[in-house]
């Protein structure tokens, strides 16, 4: 890795061709992040809009104040014969992905990752070359968000390239589109929020979306939640699930992540999946219905009560596993559906389940049960 010639730029070159309020927003912007190190990390530094793009960005930043820097990978031609191939494949066309290509990428970006030896906060990626890095980037400094910018065009590549680059993704935090058309390929996601318990029952959402795998193969399940300071099963199992998902790199088990996460886990997944065979009420369900969320759940406790089968969600039985999978592929088929249904499912909690009316229910309660008027 190397760190390319910059020229001195200053954000005060734009003041003529943008507007003020937006120059007052970056140093806004800047004051925030005042305390960060940043990394961008691609290929080349000639040629090509990212290397121009960089050639900017990186000097600007450093001049409002964000401590940024950009290294580029030392490869020979081998490495980028295969990664103008990658490049094709993710556009379209390309020659066939061969297992001495794959070895290739792999031992570059590897020993290319271990060169970094500094610390920083958050690090972008640019591309396909650099992604078979973040893992070990990823373990350098784990506290660090990794991004990934994405310059190509993605709405029609090539399947083995495709999964070929996927494999390397799981690191990524959050990922950039220059259009959201080139998102679209982004596999969907359906997830369970529970804390790892036998009556959460993730073992049959497993199955459930196996069954739904058959129709749908590219399809992700994350299966998150915490371990409860009272539930001294709660590691065992934790790790019975994850044993039963490690072979499956679709499958993400995660334990304690922080709310924000959890939050964006609930609002971003296509499908939130509850399949417990026991449920006192079951909370989780109406978070992920205010976020418009439709919810596949089984006829346990008080998940009925919250999913009104057809309209916000569907409603199976507790040991249904085909039918909750079945379900799965239904709304993950049919875009306009689960939009309705999420719609439909965060009014509902409005309606039902928001904290001042059960507030309301429990000040009652209190009234009655001291004797007072109210």
């Amino acid at each position: 890795m190397h760190p390319p010639s910059l020229p001195d730029r200053s954000v005060e070159a734009y003041a003529s061709a943008t507007g003020d309020g937006r120059l007052e927003r970056l140093r806004e912007l800047a004051g925030t992040l005042s305390d960060v190190r940043v990394l961008h990390v691609n290929s080349t530094a000639t040629g090509g809009g990212v290397a121009e793009l960089l050639r900017s960005i990186v000097p600007v930043c450093n001049d409002l104040g964000i401590d940024t820097d950009w290294l580029v990978m030392d490869a020979d031609d081998d490495f980028f014969e295969v990664t103008k191939a990658v490049h094709n494949g993710l556009q379209g066309s390309g020659e066939p992905l061969t297992d001495e290509m794959k070895a290739t990428y792999r031992e570059v970006t590897e020993r290319n990752a271990t060169e970094i030896d500094s610390e920083y906060d958050l690090v972008v990626a640019h591309d396909p070359q650099p992604l078979g890095m973040l893992e070990r980037l990823d373990e350098r400094v784990p506290n660090a968000p990794i991004l990934w910018r994405c310059h190509v065009d993605l709405t029609d590549p090539d399947d083995n390239y495709l999964a070929f680059v996927s494999e390397y993704t799981g690191p990524v935090d959050h990922a950039i589109f220059s259009r959201s058309a080139y998102a679209a390929i982004d596999a969907p996601v359906v997830a369970q929020v529970s804390r790892f318990d036998p009556w959460k029952d993730q073992f049959g959402t497993l199955e459930a979306y196996r069954t739904a795998t058959e129709s749908i193969p590219s399809l992700q399940l994350a299966l998150a939640g915490g371990m409860a300071g009272d539930d001294p099963e709660g590691l065992e199992f934790y790790e019975r699930v994850a044993d039963e998902a490690v072979d499956d790199p679709d499958v993400h088990v995660l334990t304690d992540l922080p709310d924000t996460t959890i939050n964006a886990l609930q609002r971003l997944s296509d499908v939130v999946v509850q399949k417990s065979l026991r449920e006192g009420f079951g909370l989780v369900v109406s978070e992920a219905l205010w976020k418009r969320t439709p919810v596949v759940g089984s006829t346990v406790g008080g998940i009925p009560l919250q999913i009104e089968d057809g309209r916000n969600g569907y409603l199976v039985g507790p040991e249904d596993v085909t039918g909750a999978g079945d379900r799965l592929v239904d709304l993950i088929e049919h875009d306009e559906r689960r939009r309705s249904f999420g719609d439909d499912a965060r009014q509902r909690v409005r309606k039902r389940f928001l904290l001042p009316r059960q507030l309301v229910d429990l000040l009652e309660i209190f009234v009655d049960a001291l004797g007072r008027e109210s």
